[in-house]
């Protein structure tokens, strides 16, 4: 039986690489590669690297999320100039990897993903994307204890909701 991953990326230093099989099933995680010590930067090599360890009988899918200047909160300014450009770096890093390795990349807003992944109205979206990701994948649960991997709960949620949208699988 041929198997073909999907992999969900929730951009950012803090985010998260996830793949997932056609069939849905939790394949593995890795915390968002970054690179330097002071100025702290995605690591599009080591990215492309571990998007190529998994074998897919056809070419895979790297959904991203599609973000802009972000907020520390709901009623926070938007992020400073120098923090917008260093996190469109990163971004554009991520893409580039994702690019360079020949994948087929889909993005998604993220309203746009947590609508169809969380039932209902969410206050807290990190902790539902945990909740939700661990009803989908409880092989997560040792993984999401930890509070800095919850951008892998996002991931594998973006990746469920790429798969769901090109495969025509819902289940």
């Amino acid at each position: 039986m041929s198997l073909r991953v999907c992999f969900g990326a929730d951009p950012g230093l803090s985010g998260a690489l996830v793949a997932i099989s056609d069939r849905g099933a939790f394949l593995g995680a890795t915390r968002m590669p970054v690179s330097g010590t002071k100025k702290r930067e995605v690591d599009g090599y080591r990215v492309a690297e571990w998007l190529r360890r998994w074998p897919s009988a056809e070419l895979p899918q790297v959904a991203v999320e599609e973000v802009g200047a972000m907020r520390k909160g709901k009623n926070a300014p938007p992020q400073g100039a120098v923090a917008a450009f260093n996190f469109g770096a990163s971004y554009g890093r991520l893409l580039g990897a994702i690019d360079g390795v020949g994948f087929r990349m889909l993005r998604f807003r993220p309203k746009d993903w947590q609508r169809t992944q969380f039932r209902g109205d969410v206050e807290d979206t990190k902790e539902a994307a945990v909740k939700f990701a661990l009803e989908l994948f409880p092989e997560m649960r040792e993984l999401l204890l930890v509070k800095r991997n919850w951008g892998m709960a996002d991931a594998a949620l973006i990746a469920e909701h790429g798969r769901r949208l090109t495969l025509g699988n819902t289940a």
